[in-house]
Parts: C-alpha cells; sequence; structure tokens
C-alpha cells in the first residue's frame, strides 16, 4: 500500500519545472517570503541544512545564497535534477543532492545537520505514525539545539480556501467535520488537484512534533492574512504589481499574528532538538 501512495506522490511532481514555478504564484508569493523570513531568523551562514522534501531547489538555492551548506533530499529524481541545473546556473553547488523517500533517511546514518526543512513530507505521509518516525528520524540528524521548520497542510484554512475554489465541497456535511478534524486523502478521495496527502489541525501537527521530541519555538500561518484569498491576489497581482508588494510584504507582516497563523493553508511549525 505505502509503495503505491509513494508512487502516486512521486508520479504527481514529475513534472519539476511545475513545482518550480509554483511558487511564483501570487499567493504562493507570501508563503515563499514568509518562509524565507524564518530561514534567515534560524538558519545563518556556514550552517550545514538538509532539506527534506526539497522539490526543484526554490529554497535549496536561498540556502546556498545566504552561505548555508545543503543537503537536498527529495522523492523525485526529476526535481533533484532540475535543482542541479538551476543552482549551476546560478554558480551555486549543494553539498549532495539525493533522490529518496522520507520514510528511510538512512543514507544520511552518521551525518549531522544544524538545521532541516521538511516543507513537504509531513502531509504526504498520510498516517500519523509514519510522521511520527520520520520526525524522529529527522530529529536524530540534528546537532544539539539543531532546528527544524516543517510544514503541515491545514485543515483549518483549508476550509477557507474550499469557499473560494471547491464551494461544492460543503455540500456533505461529512466534508465540514473533515475540516474540523483533519483527514486523510488516498486514492479516490484523494484531493482535487493534488495528490495524496493529509490534513492536519494545528493542535495536532504541533502534538506530533512535541511528540517526536521537538520543543515547538513557534508556529507561523505561510499566507498570512491572506489566506483562501487567492482569487483576490491574482486580480491585485495582474493588475497592480505596486500594491500587490505591500501585500506580500503586509502577508509576511500577519503570518506571525495569533488572529491569522491558524487559518492558513500553510501552518509552519519551528521545533528545536
Amino acid at each position: 500500500m505505502w509503495g503505491l501512495l509513494m508512487s502516486l506522490v512521486k508520479e504527481f511532481y514529475r513534472n519539476a519545472q511545475k513545482e518550480w514555478e509554483r511558487l511564483d504564484q501570487p499567493l504562493c508569493r507570501i508563503e515563499f517570503a514568509s518562509t524565507l523570513g524564518l530561514i534567515d531568523t534560524y538558519f545563518t551562514n556556514g550552517q550545514s541544512v538538509i532539506d527534506i522534501g526539497g522539490g526543484p531547489g526554490r529554497y535549496m538555492i536561498e540556502l546556498l545564497k545566504r552561505g548555508c551548506q545543503v543537503t537536498l533530499f527529495d522523492l523525485s529524481a526529476e526535481n533533484v535534477s532540475l535543482a542541479e541545473t538551476k543552482a549551476a546556473e546560478l554558480g551555486l553547488k549543494a553539498d549532495d543532492y539525493l533522490v529518496g523517500d522520507a520514510r528511510d533517511l538512512s543514507v544520511l546514518n552518521g551525518r549531522r545537520f544544524d538545521g532541516i526543512l521538511a516543507l513537504g513530507p509531513l502531509y504526504h505521509l498520510t498516517e500519523k505514525p509514519e510522521r511520527i518516525s520520520f520526525l524522529k528520524s529527522a530529529r536524530s540528524l540534528l546537532r544539539p539545539r539543531g532546528i527544524l521548520i516543517a510544514a503541515y497542510l491545514n485543515a483549518w484554512g483549508i476550509a477557507r480556501t474550499l469557499l473560494a475554489d471547491a464551494p461544492g465541497w460543503f455540500a456533505d456535511r461529512r466534508n465540514m467535520e473533515l475540516l474540523l478534524t483533519g483527514a486523510r486523502f488516498v486514492g479516490a478521495h484523494a484531493c482535487s488537484g493534488f495528490t495524496e496527502c493529509h490534513w492536519s489541525t494545528p493542535d495536532d501537527a504541533v502534538g506530533e512534533i512535541e511528540d517526536a521530541g521537538f520543543v515547538v519555538v513557534e508556529e507561523v500561518g505561510a499566507e498570512g492574512f491572506a489566506g483562501g484569498m487567492r482569487n483576490e491576489l491574482t486580480a491585485i497581482a495582474e493588475n497592480n504589481p505596486a500594491v500587490f508588494a505591500q501585500v506580500v510584504a503586509y502577508g509576511v507582516l500577519t503570518s506571525k499574528s495569533p488572529q491569522y497563523r491558524r487559518a492558513t493553508d500553510h501552518l509552519l511549525i519551528v521545533g528545536r532538538a
């Protein structure tokens, strides 16, 4: 079963160029900027960082620009190949480019890092024991007081996105329960337009990080005040780029605000080993 699920996830990410361009979409530009804010806070020049599930390397390249020593680890060979190409075009090079499954980090045994980015694995591991196992394995790779920045898909925030993008989802009352409690989507029940994944509630996500032995440092709602406003952001970006730049800045400013941070699609959690 797990082999089939990971094959489906791998197939979804075969189009590496599409995944590279995702962060250029208006809503995703706030996600990108707020995540870079965390990188600038917790990872400094000379530190070693592994980007697990790093896709085609958008964050890897930003870490390299900041003087970090970086290892990229991703399920998709196409993503890893594109990441190496994109880095080379900028005269940059990661320490290592590895293709692998986040459920098996044994290729990294004996290595230690100052930081870990995990911005994809935790919502593609659809069972809680697998997520906890991954988090414990990741923690074993960190030096004392090393930092993990992890992303979860947030069921509470996704409710706002569905209201705009797929209002028919609310026709079934059972779907509302899934938004309140979190849900696993596989096979025929996988999310429309996406692949096999898990939506977590913020409380469950924080609990998993703590269960794996991390101390939670902070939570960030990646899209800030603009969560669920994909269509509005697209219109602003197209019609008034100067205003849109200010909207992105305000999105980052509000990403840590308690009234917004648990109401965005992507919940970022910073944990210390």
